[in-house]
């Protein structure tokens, strides 16, 4: 549940708003890749990249959109390590791809021909 809020708030009020409530359901939930990877969003928003990397490593099997790669890569190279950071990047944008061509595919089944 604290996750949720923390989830919402991240993205109506940002992470000032967010972080005591994520921070909250990592110590219910340490194991959740995706209250880990909302935290690790949430330091990356805030500044703190050496304290959103290990969150978002461990969050990355929860990425459905490739958000999670790409602020992995962003903290990654503010980190100093650009090579992983590529790696995270390129996992990025096969992501995207990937959620685009179901998105295309999704489009054309439901899609009504014309008369």
């Amino acid at each position: 549940m604290r996750y949720l809020l923390g989830d919402s708030l991240l993205e109506r009020d940002g992470p000032e708003a967010a972080l005591p409530e994520l921070e909250t359901a990592l110590k219910s939930e340490p194991t959740s890749p995706q209250v880990r990877a909302s935290l690790g969003k949430a330091y990356m928003r805030s500044g703190q990249a050496a304290k959103a990397i290990p969150l978002l490593e461990a969050g990355r099997e929860a990425d459905t959109d490739g958000s999670v790669h790409f602020q992995l890569s962003r903290a990654l190279r503010a980190a100093g390590r650009a090579e992983e950071a590529q790696k995270a990047l390129a996992r990025y944008e096969s992501i995207r791809r990937e959620v685009q061509a179901a998105n295309e595919e999704r489009n054309q089944q439901t899609s009504v021909p014309p008369p």
